[in-house]
């Protein structure tokens, strides 16, 4: 038996789930939800400080609280729970490959640990058109303004929320890790790489196989 997944850069993540997350939140054929019990359901809809508070329910373990929340979460947690009760994943792709551009190199692996020629991977399978990033999504254009524009957010998100996205999976920090030492997200007497291999211990899984980040998406 062969196990592989995919995972996506976690800043994208965030902008998409949070797009998902407003469109469902407000809607009868969804359950809907109590908007109110989260921070984020007492500021007017499509704006920053919406999308900012939304963050803020995140850090605060509001979203362990709501299903709703689950497209925000980071996918470490599945690959941790394979790799304790089955073992390690054999490979874990990128999303940013799966398209034509970069020759489905994360989908014809797949292929390969199945032993199987796949067809071209389609975006069209499942898309969520009312959110995607071509849907004109005001709650995604909002969230997408506060990643790029907050350094405070940038820097909660890069030094402590996201940071395990970029120690386990190789993903490009929003901010410089001097920057996470000199705002104080460091303990007294421990060093980045000290924290980095701590994170590593306790968070990060084992995988067989991890698909290298396109060049475009990684530092050159």
């Amino acid at each position: 038996t062969k196990s592989f997944s995919f995972v996506r850069d976690p800043v994208e993540r965030l902008a998409s789930a949070w797009s998902e997350t407003d469109w469902r939140a407000y809607r009868p054929e969804f359950h809907g939800m109590d908007v109110t019990r989260a921070r984020f359901g007492v500021f007017p809809r499509n704006t920053t400080a919406q999308a900012r508070a939304f963050l803020e329910d995140m850090v605060d373990g509001l979203a362990s609280t709501d299903d709703i929340y689950a497209h925000a979460f980071s996918q470490l947690g599945p690959l941790r729970h394979h790799a304790e009760t089955t073992g390690p994943v054999d490979f874990v792709g990128r999303l940013e490959t799966l398209s034509a551009e970069e020759g489905n190199n994360g989908w014809s692996t797949v292929g390969q640990l199945a032993g199987l020629e796949l067809p071209t991977f389609r975006h069209t399978c499942g898309e969520h058109g009312d959110t995607n990033g071509d849907s004109g999504s005001r709650a995604r254009e909002a969230m997408e303004t506060v990643l790029e524009t907050d350094s405070r957010v940038q820097l909660a998100l890069a030094c402590a929320v996201l940071l395990p996205d970029s120690v386990c999976l190789g993903y490009p920090s929003l901010v410089e890790p001097s920057r996470c030492e000199e705002e104080g997200f460091l303990q007294k007497g421990t060093t980045w790489n000290q924290l980095v291999e701590r994170v590593k211990e306790a968070l990060c899984p084992p995988v067989r196989s991890l698909e290298p980040l396109p060049v475009a998406v990684g530092k050159e």
